[in-house]
């Protein structure tokens, strides 16, 4: 720690007393408004969609516990859930503290509901609310504790656990069934782009099923995968983590194949992906980190030089365009590896030819008149 002393070292403060913890989940509202939660008190928060995070200091957060979950409810509420308490935040301000811990939270905002795991040493349950948190109703008790909620398209809640079923419901969480995904057993977490087309993963491999479940297959396997995200039939990304790393996977074949596309310091517990695909990590340490999967941008912002590259997926063999704001001289193309492909004097078009590439994901650096160098990505399918 770092602590300072105003009066010759008769008494010190702590300098890092409010230093943000390990961050356990994040949610952002369609409004901008979005926060991130972990560790005994660290609340930090974005009013503006991201760009800016500062520590929220709640003065009367209870003191014991730890913050499990967040839910933006809207621009101005959001609920934090503890090991032994649910907080509701209005206009920064608790505005009730119900005694109920909860790991994790679903708010459908269609319906006004949220779905809550609780655990603690006698009730392992999924429990449901109607009125923002106020109150809660037992729906189901589990035998263990469960960690992960999802929600279909269509509405679907999937609560995978400790154990082999997967706990499902139809009618916002009133009733419950006992499914399976496919013939996995273990599923830790599970995301689906629509009723039928789902991905799961057991920690150690990642399945996908395209008839609801019914059955699946293998399609990638790695160290602690995590945050799945199912972005649309060929864009799947995944998160693998250790205490150091978090390294991000992404599919633009509908998970044929996966690469590794980025790399970030800290172990990422939980994400959140806004209306923008864009995929926001809480990280250990009180990191908050974003990630914009290549198969769902071609339009890049770079230090105010707006690049574009397009088509981008492309069909091999097309032309390639790029556009800068500034004049390009060079144009050169690289292998998602580093392995130089190719270099070419810009012309008035900026255009490059892929025939002869593989499909795959390749890396392009432009040199402006200026002597500025700018990078950009695009995928060749």
């Amino acid at each position: 720690m770092v602590v300072k002393s105003t009066d010759f070292g008769a008494s010190f403060i702590n300098l890092n007393e409010y230093q943000r913890e390990n961050l356990y989940d994040i949610d952002i509202h369609s409004s901008g408004t979005g926060v991130a939660v972990g560790g005994s008190k660290s609340i930090i928060k974005t009013v503006d969609g991201g760009t800016t995070w500062s520590l929220q200091d709640l003065a009367d957060l209870p003191p014991s516990g730890y913050l499990n979950g967040i839910t933006v409810i809207s621009q101005n509420k959001y609920i934090v859930s503890g090991s032994d308490y649910l907080a509701i935040v209005e206009n920064d301000q608790i505005v009730a503290d119900v005694p109920i811990g909860l790991d994790v939270m679903l708010y459908n905002s269609a319906g006004d509901y949220l779905i809550g795991l609780r655990s603690d040493f006698s009730d392992n349950s999924i429990v449901k609310s109607t009125d923002q948190g106020l109150t809660w109703e037992t729906k189901v008790f589990l035998p263990d504790h469960n960690y992960h909620i999802s929600q279909t398209p269509g509405g679907k809640i999937y609560v995978p656990g400790q154990e082999d079923d997967i706990y499902t419901s139809i009618d916002g969480g009133e009733t419950w069934e006992i499914e399976s995904f496919g013939n996995e057993t273990q599923i830790r977490r599970l995301t689906f782009l629509d009723e039928n087309n789902g991905i799961a993963s057991t920690g150690l491999t990642l399945y996908m099923t395209t008839d609801g479940g019914e059955t699946s297959s293998i399609i990638s396997s790695g160290y602690d995968i995590r945050n799945l995200h199912f972005i649309s039939a060929d864009n799947i990304v995944y998160t693998t983590s250790n205490e150091s790393q978090t390294n991000i996977y992404e599919s633009i074949d509908g998970g044929d194949s996966f690469q590794e596309l980025k790399e970030f310091c800290s172990q990422t517990t939980s994400s959140f992906r806004d209306n923008d695909n864009t995929i926001w990590l809480a990280q250990n340490g009180g990191h908050i980190n974003k990630y914009n999967p290549v198969g769902t941008t071609s339009t890049v912002d770079l230090d105010n030089e707006l690049l574009t590259i397009f088509p981008n997926p492309i069909a091999a063999g097309q032309d390639l365009r790029i556009k800068l704001n500034s004049p390009i001289s060079e144009i050169m193309v690289n292998s998602i590896s580093g392995r130089f492909i190719s270099s070419i004097k810009a012309t008035q078009e900026n255009t490059f030819s892929t025939n002869g590439l593989s499909p795959g994901m390749y890396s392009i650096t432009l040199k402006s008149n200026n002597g500025e160098i700018m990078h950009g990505k695009f995928v060749i399918i």
